[in-house]
């Protein structure tokens, strides 16, 4: 009898017991007062067919019993006593704020027959607090009682519901507006990148999801020889814009219009990713500030052609930087404001940097570079990917490291030696692995040059 001891002492919420003895005598004993019960919502009990209802279930809104069949009566008699007794429960009057009452039989078989009497019974019809659930199925035994999932068990009789709720004729314009917008934003994100007609033909609707949908439509921007003159006819479609891949086969015609577009309109002002050429880069360079970048191939900018003060403030956001030609890029702050000091101040979140190294000049004009990036606040990896068909960079490379870098800047310095020639950065060929060259994979590559620098180096001759 702890429950009748405690009881004493507590005010409960929710009661958890399997003994019905105990339960009567507790409910029945009236040292106890109502008071003892003011704060009951949630109460599971042991029933042999009859439940009685107590005055102190004012507040109950979540019942649990489970049925206690005795199989030498009458099943048909037990289970018209059953229903009796749930409808009695289940009028408003009797337990005003109950909720959901759900019966649970440890006899799946008699759960069936349980199941078919309970939805023929004429005084149960059109209810939807009614629940069933058969004990091998589930098992509260071994769930927290204090958790609502522990009284949200079994299925629905659904045979008891009124015809609105078996057939719902709801419409989506009957939806509450916070509920429509979450589905059509859930929408627009499972569709941005997988099915690009899908969500075009979704903001035709109506205006409203239009203005909702439209903007992640350009979210994400491919532009090629082939599609270069509509993005430069519709700028206002691309002010949103969070990636954008430029294809090598522009001309310089379609680069001077797409160039003219960024200097006059807010296009692309909100770019974050940018993968593409490195003259292409210094022109979106003077409107937004990306902060992942890969630099697809070469042509270097124009001969002359050098980042301007305006273009280099830009840089201050990049974290992550990949592709060829990046000496370049970095030489231009490095010689216009004092070397390091000029990486440091316009460089100062920078993370991670792959150089793709595909000759000598250029891996010289890398290496020339490393012991300034290196010393970066922010700086996590340096990564050198180099082409299989130059030789000898790679020991030329931790030979660098073992006389020109320090111990704490060596192990910041990783190297990937390319299997193929194939440039995976230039992908502009398959939308999904464009997206892709942005994951974090694509600078966690390599392996770190640490481990090397104690071992010889047979090809260093070969530079």
């Amino acid at each position: 009898m702890a429950l009748y001891t405690l009881m004493h002492h507590i005010n409960p919420e929710r009661i958890v017991t399997g003994t019905v003895v105990e339960l009567d005598h507790l409910f029945a004993n009236g040292r106890f007062g109502l008071n003892r019960f003011s704060r009951l919502t949630h109460l599971r009990a042991a029933s042999r067919l009859m439940v009685r209802v107590r005055r102190a279930w004012l507040r109950v809104t979540h019942l649990l019993l489970d049925l206690d069949l005795d199989y030498e009566d009458d099943v048909e008699e037990q289970h018209a006593r059953v229903a009796r007794t749930l409808a009695s429960l289940l009028v408003p009057a009797r337990v005003p704020k109950l909720q959901r009452v759900c019966v649970r039989i440890s006899d799946s078989a008699r759960a069936v027959a349980l199941r078919k009497a309970l939805e023929s019974y004429p005084p149960l019809q059109g209810e939807s607090r009614l629940w069933l659930a058969v004990t091998d199925d589930e098992h509260p035994e071994f769930m927290d009682p204090f958790e609502d999932e522990y009284w949200l068990l079994g299925t629905r009789l659904a045979a008891l519901l009124p015809v609105g709720l078996m057939t719902p004729d709801a419409s989506f314009g009957d939806l509450p507006v916070e509920l429509a917008e979450y589905i059509l934003l859930f929408a627009k994100d499972l569709y941005a990148l997988r099915d690009k007609s899908t969500l075009a033909n979704l903001t035709r609707v109506s205006r409203a999801i239009h203005a909702l949908v439209q903007p992640v439509i350009a979210e994400t921007v491919t532009m090629d020889s082939s599609n270069v003159i509509c993005v430069c006819a519709e700028p206002g479609a691309f002010k949103a814009t969070r990636c954008l891949v430029v294809s090598l086969d522009l001309d310089d015609a379609q680069k001077h219009r797409f160039c003219a577009v960024l200097a006059s309109t807010p296009a692309f002002g909100k770019l974050e990713l940018f993968s593409g050429p490195l003259s292409t880069l210094y022109d979106v360079l003077n409107v937004c500030s990306p902060t992942r970048v890969v630099v697809a191939s070469l042509p270097v900018p124009r001969f002359g052609t050098r980042l301007a003060h305006e273009q280099m403030q830009h840089l201050s956001e990049i974290t992550h930087l990949r592709g060829k030609g990046l000496d370049r890029l970095l030489n231009d702050v490095v010689t216009s404001f004092g070397g390091a000091f000029g990486l440091r101040t316009f460089f100062p979140n920078i993370s991670h940097v792959v150089f793709d190294v595909d000759d000598v000049l250029g891996w010289r004009s890398i290496v020339d570079l490393l012991p300034r990036l290196l010393t970066l606040p922010k700086i996590e990896r340096v990564c050198l990917r180099i082409s299989p068909n130059v030789n000898g960079i790679r020991f030329a490379t931790i030979q660098f490291a073992r006389t020109s870098l320090s111990d704490d800047a060596a192990t910041r310095l990783w190297i990937d030696v390319r299997t193929t020639w194939q440039d995976d950065s230039n992908t502009a060929s398959s939308h999904s692995r464009q997206h892709a060259a942005f994951d974090d994979a694509h600078w966690l590559a390599g392996e770190p040059l640490r481990q090397n620098v104690a071992q010889p180096n047979p090809g260093l001759a070969t530079l």
